[in-house]
């Protein structure tokens, strides 16, 4: 049988994707922030995964593939091109198999790309490098993407399109946007009203089922 999808999911209530690899990684001594890519998934895969294990038992309803700057551009500038496909495969790879284990969503990632700038140069070399990973994600099966990080607004723009092409995830997106507009005009008319958040998002609290504390001796 297969699993809910975003928009079923979201129907039912909030949907939950943890991540933060990159900074967790860095806590345990696997890759520095700043001028890097996401190397540790061919480094140390089984980081990784266990990462995404642990995310799914905290609570996350979402395994994300760590592909975080592994975009073309980025992977230039380091020397470390020729690791692009093999790196965004791997990193689907990691991340379905935990997704597969444990019945969670598969996304996988588009990110900021620090080339950006408002001119048709620039928008080409960007587009192009979101379809390329948006093609591979799909490749890998996965039930949606997620762009993420986009200090320009127009960036993330032609990220959402570069999703919105990929033809199995058309509608879907279009009915997510529809859905995150309304939800957006309801919550900023609610506010003006009322000078306070709706209640379901005031009186939202984590509902992850948590383990039960070991027994005292």
């Amino acid at each position: 049988m297969s699993k809910p999808s975003l928009l079923e999911r979201l129907a039912q209530g909030p949907v939950i994707c943890a991540e933060g690899y990159l900074f967790e990684c860095e806590r345990r001594g696997y890759l520095q922030a700043g001028a890097f890519v996401p190397e540790v998934v061919l480094e140390h895969p089984e980081v990784v995964v266990e990462l995404h294990r642990e995310l799914v038992h905290a609570g996350s309803d979402v395994v994300e593939a760590f592909t975080y700057y592994a975009h073309r551009e980025k992977l230039k500038v380091l020397g470390k091109e020729h690791l692009l496909e093999e790196l965004n495969r791997r990193a689907l790879a990691l991340a379905r198999e935990v997704a597969d284990e444990t019945g969670a969503l598969f996304a996988g990632d588009l990110s900021n790309t620090n080339v950006f700038a408002p001119d048709d140069a620039s928008r080409t070399t960007v587009r192009a490098m979101f379809e390329e990973q948006a093609g591979w994600a799909v490749e890998a099966g996965v039930d949606y993407v997620i762009g993420e990080t986009f200090s320009w607004g127009e960036e993330a723009l032609i990220a959402l399109d570069a999703i919105r092409r990929i033809p199995r995830f058309s509608d879907e997106v279009e009915k997510a946007t529809a859905r995150y507009w309304t939800a957006m005009e309801r919550h900023k008319l609610y506010i003006s009203e009322y000078g306070e958040d709706m209640p379901e998002i005031r009186e939202w609290r984590w509902s992850a089922s948590q383990p039960s504390p070991p027994e005292m001796p």
